[in-house]
């Protein structure tokens, strides 16, 4: 009789929800962004609200950790307090457990205490707070005779952004337009915030037959930049375009008061 061995395997899967989101099926929390503009020695509370719409009982528990984005625009996350840009240690929340009953919605306080250090301001700071379900949901699962259990957690996460007032500069800077190799009719933007305060930015490509003269555009969704961040963007071509010459031109835009950032080239679409 053959023997038939069964491996077990735990899993933990976070499920992230972004800062579009205001939490899974039934949970509202918001807002999802607190923002904060202080000056040294000075302190601000701004409250979050969890609204529980569901049929049961929710727990959560609450803690900080760092983050910052990567070039193609990925959440990095480190240990609170860790990251060079981090405002962690001066973030008190009023609780760290939380109970939300069926119907029921219950607030928390984050409180930012700046200290007295020019030092401090002198940057934009950001932090993490996340709000993560206690409750383990197992699901099992099967794949080439293997059994696994899947752990699955939600957890939201809510920005905490501190600018200093005295923080104005914005700008940003195309730093190169490229094709990208071993991908058909991709090209790349490489931008980066050059300024001292974070800013929303659109990028698009613009192309111009020259057969034809007819003209088509190729958008992306808009992006937060934080300080010194660079970015990769890539635009694949639509593949309904005809192929020949074409003129493309490349455009980053930060905003009414960023100049806008402009290349363009002459290229052959396959």
């Amino acid at each position: 009789m053959r023997s038939l061995f069964f491996t077990f395997i735990l899993f933990m899967l976070f499920k992230n929800c972004s800062a579009q989101q205001s939490g899974p099926a039934g949970l509202s929390i918001k807002p999802v962004r607190l923002f904060y503009t202080l000056l040294n020695s000075e302190s601000s509370v701004q409250t979050i609200s969890i609204v529980n719409n569901t049929t049961s009982t929710k727990q959560f528990k609450l803690y900080m950790q760092d983050w910052d984005r990567d070039s193609l625009g990925a959440h990095n996350y480190l240990k609170a307090g860790d990251y060079p840009h981090s405002c962690a240690k001066w973030v008190i929340i009023d609780k760290d457990f939380l109970e939300v009953k069926p119907g029921e919605t219950q607030e928390v306080l984050v409180k930012m205490k700046m200290p007295d250090s020019l030092e401090a301001i002198s940057e934009m700071k950001w932090t993490m707070l996340f709000i993560q379900d206690v409750e383990e949901k197992i699901t099992p699962s099967k794949e080439k005779g293997v059994y696994a259990a899947v752990q699955n957690i939600t957890r939201i996460g809510v920005h905490i952004v501190q600018t200093p007032p005295s923080l104005k500069e914005k700008d940003l800077k195309m730093i190169n337009f490229i094709k990208k190799e071993g991908v058909k009719n991709c090209y790349r933007i490489i931008c980066q915030n050059i300024g001292k305060v974070q800013f929303d930015c659109k990028t698009y490509l613009e192309l111009s037959s020259v057969l034809t003269g007819e003209k088509t555009t190729v958008k992306k969704d808009l992006f937060p930049l934080f300080p010194n961040q660079v970015r990769y963007i890539d635009f694949v071509l639509p593949e309904n375009l005809i192929p020949g010459k074409y003129t493309i031109v490349a455009v980053a835009d930060g905003g009414d008061d960023i100049p806008l950032q402009i290349s363009e080239a002459n290229i052959n679409v396959e």
